[in-house]
């Protein structure tokens, strides 16, 4: 099967023409799988045409499901995908974000003891204006980083909260702790993992201590030379490494058209 591969920027990313996910096998996924993580895991497959089925079949290939935790965006009958969905509105009304933990720099399910090693999103409608996706090379940003500073931050773990970095509901809490440099089990190679959705404080540092790394951490890792933009088209299949890569999904939909988005994450135990 012939296929190609364009850098998206000099940072991340790949796009992929001329490839039907659902018909791959064994040995052109293997194929594929390496050029993701020479891409610093951010894959783009064009005009894609997915069933739900499909969809999951092909997240499988990563990993393990995870289940997203948010029943109330729970596909039916498929609570393994992620179903998002906003009706038209009028073009000069801003859509409003209806997912609690959408909008922000964040990386998929930090605050579990199992992380996702792949995310993946399906663009089945799409607005004409809008929602586009950044994504920062979080690798890129720790090896920009000082030896001193990378060496103290080696040596630092944090806690990741369901509830964020700024809210903390007693009794509805779900947290995890983890390095704040994590060494990629594929790769090798090193990236910050905080975030300024879920990180929330960095273990046995005081409250001030604490606020000022990460303070620094968050606004570093989102520097425009670690980024890269997307813009959705129709059957767009959008995959991301979540263990070395934040994402932060724009909600200025605007236009009258319906945004319909599917997403799966696979654990990052899938192919360790």
């Amino acid at each position: 099967m012939g296929y190609t591969v364009r850098r998206l920027s000099s940072v991340l990313g790949a796009e992929i023409a001329g490839i039907d996910v659902a018909e791959v096998g064994d040995n052109l996924f293997n194929e594929l799988h390496q050029v993701w993580l020479d891409h610093n895991g951010v894959l783009i497959f064009r005009d894609q045409r997915l069933t739900p089925e499909q969809h999951l079949a092909f997240s499988r290939r990563f990993g393990a499901l995870l289940p997203h935790n948010l029943p109330e965006f729970e596909l039916p009958g498929m609570p393994d995908i992620f179903h998002f969905r906003i009706d038209p509105v009028p073009d000069d009304v801003p859509k409003e974000r209806s997912i609690r933990n959408g909008s922000g720099w964040h990386a998929a399910h930090t605050y579990e003891k199992e992380l996702s090693g792949a995310s993946l999103t399906y663009a089945i409608e799409i607005a004409p204006r809008g929602g586009d996706m950044f994504f920062a090379n979080t690798t890129a940003a720790y090896e920009a980083l000082s030896a001193p500073i990378q060496r103290m931050l080696g040596e630092l773990r944090a806690i990741h909260r369901r509830a964020g970095a700024l809210v903390h509901k007693d009794g509805d809490d779900v947290w995890a702790e983890h390095p704040v440099v994590y060494r990629h089990p594929e790769t090798g190679r090193a990236a910050l993992f905080v975030n300024p959705s879920f990180t929330s404080e960095i273990v046995g540092l005081s409250a001030d201590e604490s606020k000022a790394i990460l303070g620094f951490l968050f606004q570093h890792t989102a520097r425009p030379e670690f980024t890269y933009r997307h813009n959705w088209r129709i059957n767009d299949l959008l995959v991301w490494d979540d263990r070395c890569n934040l994402h932060y999904h724009l909600s200025d939909y605007t236009g009258g058209g319906r945004v319909v988005l599917n997403r799966t994450s696979a654990s990052a135990a899938g192919r360790i």
